[in-house]
Parts: structure tokens; sequence; C-alpha cells
């Protein structure tokens, strides 16, 4: 028995949220680091921003917005998941179609998870805004309160900020789950489910492979999405020389950080990001392949379940 697209979307979208919530801390840190700027620079390393998020707000500081990033993570991975399942079986019925090989080659694989990534995308984004602006708020807002000023501040477009980068950034998961399926052919003879600690594996290999690859359109993005604080006149100005600049496109933001940073800056936070992003993809590619199977059983189960009935 084989899942929907939607039954697969929702096992990699719970497995996504268990991940994600086992090193939220990492993650808050890790967007805190790649959003200050050159002149305002308030944390040195995750470990400071530990601390100093600590002393100020206590733990629960360390899980401001957990609840929109989770909510964000849910989407996202529903979507991608939802996508990519749709995207290789059309290919793959394609192929079959032409008596062409079922085994995808590493450049399909990557072409194919970018499709799913950027149709996926498209609807997702807002989600990411928000959980983004929400983390870098220092008046530490509500969800409703991050939304109405996304919308006072650049209207309904303003939920859509990042979205070149972000169509861009489809090559991330797509190297990820290119990488991992790849891996999973060559290195475990192609099997359906893979043991929890070969999918742990598989999946930290290919998420550092992805993070470095793209380290710094992630970081852009993240400065694009930056909540920044409002002011007028003076304020304003200050505020921009303080850190608080606002960009208008993911090549300013690249530009600025070379700039101020050298090569080194396009690469800011990539410790953090490879930190929370390899042991969250090795806890979700883990987590998925076990809620797979338990679907999968579910499923059978509740199939038994009628049969009998119908007797």
């Amino acid at each position: 028995m084989s899942l929907t697209p939607a039954e697969k979307a929702a096992s990699g979208a719970l497995a996504a949220m268990v991940a994600n919530a086992s090193v939220y801390p990492l993650d808050l840190a890790k967007t805190v680091i790649q959003t200050q700027q050159h002149d305002n620079k308030e944390f040195k390393n995750t470990m400071d921003v530990f601390k100093k998020v600590y002393a100020k707000r206590g733990i629960p500081g360390l899980y401001h917005g957990l609840f929109s990033s989770l909510a964000g993570c849910a989407v996202q991975n529903f979507g991608y998941f939802y996508w990519y399942t749709v995207v290789r079986r059309v290919y793959a019925s394609w192929v079959a179609k032409r008596g062409g090989s079922t085994s995808n080659s590493t450049s399909v694989e990557l072409l194919l998870g970018m499709a799913a990534a950027a149709i996926s995308n498209m609807f997702t984004l807002p989600v990411g805004v928000i959980s983004t602006k929400q983390q870098t708020d220092p008046q530490q807002k509500s969800i409703i309160g991050v939304i109405q000023d996304i919308y006072k501040e650049d209207g309904i477009t303003g939920f859509w900020a990042g979205l070149k980068v972000s169509q861009i950034l489809c090559i991330n998961p797509s190297i990820t789950y290119g990488v991992f399926e790849r891996l999973r052919t060559v290195a475990f003879q192609n099997r359906k489910h893979l043991k929890p600690w070969e999918s742990f594996v598989a999946g930290m290999v290919s998420k550092t492979c992805a993070t470095i690859a793209t380290q710094p359109l992630i970081i852009s993005k993240a400065l694009l999405q930056k909540k920044h604080r409002s002011g007028s006149g003076k304020e304003a100005e200050d505020g921009a020389e303080t850190g608080n600049r606002k960009f208008k496109t993911f090549n300013e933001a690249l530009i600025y950080l070379y700039q101020t940073d050298g090569p080194r800056g396009l690469w800011k936070g990539v410790l953090p990001q490879l930190s929370k992003g390899v042991i969250v993809q090795g806890l979700l590619f883990s987590c998925k392949d076990q809620l797979d199977l338990v679907f999968i059983q579910l499923l059978q189960w509740i199939s038994l379940q009628k049969a009998g009935a119908l007797r």
C-alpha cells in the first residue's frame, strides 16, 4: 500500500514540526544572528544570543515566536511534500509511457524538487514572512500584531517579501531531497523505507550540502523579511544608521553584506544554520520514514475493519 500525496504531506508536516520544536532556540539564534547588521552587532555568536535573551526574558524568550514558526513549518512542509509527491508521480507516469528508466538521475531529482518548491512557495511564503518578523521583533508582538504591522507598512504585497530570492532558494530543498534520494539509491540499495539512523545520517549529509551552497541567499532572504523598527524624522534616520536598514531587493542585501563584512559576511550565521538545519533535517527524515510506516499500518487496519464490517 502506498500513501496518497496528501497523506505523505501530512506525514512530512508532522515530522517537520517535531524536528523543529526540538531545536527551536537554535532557529531563533540563527535568525537573530543573520539579520543583525554590521553597524549594530549586539550578538557575537549562538551562545551569546542564548545568554542575553535568557538574561532579559528567561526561558520564554528562547521560545518567542514558536507557535508561528511551527505553523509556518507545518504549512511549508505540507505544501512541499504534497507537490513533491505529485510532481514525481506525474514525471514517473510520463517516463513510463515512453519506456524510460524508472530511476531518476541527480539532475532530474533536483529539477523535480525545484518545481515542487516553486509551486509550494507561492502559497506558503506569507507564513514564513510572519514567522521571521515575529522572531526579529524587539517588541515581541503577537502574531496578530505582526500581521497588522506588515499590512500597515507594505500592504498585501508585504506578505510576499523576498519572493524572488525565495523562488531562487527553491534550489535548497531540491538539493536536500535530490542528494537524499541519490544516497538512498547508492548507499542504501534504493530501499523504500530506511532505518531511523540511516535516514538521520542521509538527512544531515544532504542538508549540509544544500546549506553551504545557498547560505548567502538564506541571509539575504532573512534581511528582506526582518522586522524593522518604525519611526519618522530623525528617529527613522538614526534607525537607518544603526542596523535598521530596510532592503528592497536581495541583490541590495548581498552587496551590503559583501561591502560591510567581505566574503565572510555572505556566510554569516552559517554555524547555527548548519547546527539547526542538519539536526532538523536528520530528525525530519527519521521521523517521516517512521510516520509513513505508521500511516500505512493505520490505513491497512482501517481497510481491514471496513472489510470486516461488510461481511
